[in-house]
């Protein structure tokens, strides 16, 4: 599986760059940043990111965790990466579904670790599908519901 791209909802400008640089560094596509619910939301919808890291505070009346919500419905994956690890937080973050929680400060060995563990993790429990013709539609079948297979001619 190849890297992800990743989108990066940090609200302090040096944190999003130190990230942006350790991750480049490292060999990963940045895609875009966001400080701020709104935006990363609007942005995240446009550009489809492979990975989110999302920071818990942000710019706003919105923080991470209500974004990482609305990522869940939509099926985007991604992963904490906070300074926040007060009890109230962690009991708001059980209920969503992060591939990781990475505590800041961080280190460019951890964050790489983290997102390379989390994307590994990811492929594995990704479906898998297949496309089949079928009177001139094309329908893209999840592999785990085929019970049964017959071809015709080839």
């Amino acid at each position: 599986m190849e890297k992800p791209k990743i989108y990066i909802v940090e609200d302090d400008p040096i944190i999003a760059v130190t990230i942006e640089t350790a991750l480049i560094k490292q060999g990963y596509t940045i895609i875009g940043d966001a400080e701020d619910y709104d935006t990363a939301l609007k942005e995240i919808q446009e550009i489809n990111p492979n990975l989110i890291l999302l920071d818990i505070q942000l710019e706003g009346d919105k923080d991470g965790i209500d974004l990482a919500l609305v990522l869940d419905k939509m099926n985007v994956p991604y992963l904490y990466l906070t300074s926040q690890t007060d009890p109230e937080t962690i009991v708001r973050v059980k209920k969503t579904k992060p591939l990781g929680y990475i505590v800041k400060p961080f280190t460019e060995n951890g964050l790489r670790s983290n997102i390379e563990l989390a994307w590994h993790n990811l492929s594995l429990t990704s479906k898998q599908y297949i496309l089949v013709k079928s009177e001139g539609y094309m329908h893209k079948i999840d592999q785990s519901n085929i019970k049964y297979l017959q071809a015709f001619d080839n």
